[in-house]
């Protein structure tokens, strides 16, 4: 069966979906929102640590490792993003790089390969993540003629008032 483009990409997308990856996203947002909370005044920490009030505190949204993060408060500059979670941020683009690198090695050797049995000859290890091979089609079925006409004369379309005239063989039809 020869590959498509389509084909691989969804077998480095699969294969890719199998590596570890850490979610520092989510580290990185509960550092920030902590860090934040840390720093409200006393008062404003009550409501806030009351989940029933926390409504009630303004929040502010930060753009940080590719993903908005409502904190309390007026927000952070740039000096106190980088001390509470610059390091966090150091590791996700690291991560990213290292994975990147990776889909890049994959995508070469698969386009470097015509056939779905070449690619998984080259990288037998990820031959699950391939397409199923097709089953090939069966192309000695046997012509059948007047299947309108055959149906019509049995009554097709139900409720539909026979035609005669539509139900004799077309000009040139074979009997």
């Amino acid at each position: 069966m020869r590959l498509t483009n389509t084909m691989r990409t969804a077998f480095v997308r699969a294969a890719m979906q199998d590596v570890p990856q850490v979610d520092y996203t989510e580290q990185i947002r509960t550092v920030a929102i902590d860090y934040a909370v840390a720093k409200l005044p006393p008062k404003i920490r009550a409501i806030w640590n009351d989940k029933d009030l926390r409504g009630h505190v303004g929040t502010s949204q930060i753009f940080v490792g590719g993903a908005y993060i409502a904190i309390p408060g007026d927000g952070m500059t740039e000096e106190e993003r980088h001390t509470a979670f610059g390091s966090l941020i150091a590791m996700r683009k690291a991560q990213q790089t290292e994975l990147d690198n990776l889909a890049t090695k994959l995508t070469g050797v698969a386009n470097s390969c015509a056939t779905r049995k070449a690619l998984a000859d080259a990288l037998p290890e990820f031959a699950k993540y391939l397409p199923p091979e097709e089953t090939p089609i069966n192309r000695s079925m046997p012509a059948l003629a007047n299947v309108v006409a055959d149906f019509m004369k049995a009554g097709w379309p139900k409720g539909h008032k026979p035609n005669p005239a539509a139900a004799q063989p077309r000009k040139g039809a074979r009997k």
